[in-house]
């Protein structure tokens, strides 16, 4: 970015003390795997005329800290094309132009709301559902089937509950039913399946009263 900028003068601060020592030329970079990436920052480095690098304390470095780990617990956004509508279809009060995504938006929208910026799916009962992404889904999930308060419970049961909890996703109910089947603690535990693994196919009898049976001890001839 500061190259395309034109910028003819840049300060760079690391919170890594070895990188910023490997990058002046102090300290050498003793793993082979990590030359090249050194190179490649010491030829960028070289397209600006004056560049200052150094280094910063993690005491001095609180906030920074602090941000980051703000950015790496925050989900991605689910940006998928169907979902995209459904928000413009309250934000910025319009339809989509293809007839197929408008007629889409027009089943799905009475289903969901926006507040605050975060959209909700109304449940049969009222309940606002909380729309999330396939990641943060995953965590939930996970969370409560095997979590503190998990009892490693079947998929309709843990979808009933993830639903209760306020969550929702198209495909929870799939997802529920993914976690209990590669669960090793719940296939372990789970009740026993009597259901055969191929369907039976019974034989009907052609006469009345008639039953298959061996015969042990042959024909009978009465004197």
């Amino acid at each position: 970015m500061a190259i395309k900028m034109n910028l003819n003068q840049l300060e760079i601060f690391g919170d890594s003390a070895l990188v910023i020592k490997q990058l002046i030329g102090d300290f050498e970079v003793k793993k082979d795997k990590l030359v090249p990436y050194q190179k490649k920052a010491l030829r960028l480095l070289q397209k600006i005329p004056n560049v200052t690098l150094g280094h910063v304390p993690r005491a001095n470095n609180s906030q920074a800290d602090a941000l980051a780990g703000v950015a790496a617990s925050l989900a991605q956004f689910d940006a998928r094309p169907e979902r995209i509508p459904v928000c413009e279809r309250w934000v910025h009060k319009k339809l989509p132009e293809e007839l197929k995504a408008r007629s889409y938006v027009r089943r799905v929208a009475p289903k969901l709301c926006l507040f605050n910026k975060t959209l909700y799916r109304r449940s049969y009962d009222g309940i606002l559902l909380r729309c999330v992404s396939k990641e943060e889904g995953q965590t939930i999930l996970a969370e409560a089937h095997g979590g503190i308060c998990g009892a490693h419970q079947a998929a309709p049961k843990l979808y009933l509950q993830v639903k209760q909890l306020g969550y929702y996703w198209p495909t929870m109910l799939l997802d529920a039913m993914e976690l209990a089947r590669h669960c090793t603690a719940y296939q372990l535990y789970a009740n026993y399946i009597h259901q055969p693994l191929s369907p039976l196919h019974p034989t009907v009898a052609s006469w009345l009263f008639e039953a298959w049976g061996m015969d042990i001890i042959g024909p009978i001839t009465p004197k």
